[in-house]
């Protein structure tokens, strides 16, 4: 896989679909399932926008297999 930095990573797919659930006041909930990609490499991921996970507060709860984010206070 090549990386916004201009080299190459190793990347795998994981075995399992993960469900995404968005759940908020005045909208509709929405669902769906999809596969995340797993990456070995020495880099910082992007997810989003530059500064977007600032913005938001994480809960993990791992034998339910969730992860809760919500706006930050």
């Amino acid at each position: 896989m090549n990386c916004a930095c201009g080299g190459v990573l190793k990347a795998y797919a994981s075995r399992y679909p993960v469900e995404i659930i968005v759940d908020h006041t005045g909208f509709r909930p929405a669902n769906w399932q999809t596969h995340v990609m797993l990456v070995d490499a020495n880099i910082v991921p992007l997810l989003g926008h530059r500064g977007f996970l600032n913005r938001f507060d994480a809960t993990f709860y791992g034998k339910r297999h969730v992860i809760k984010l919500e706006e930050s206070k």
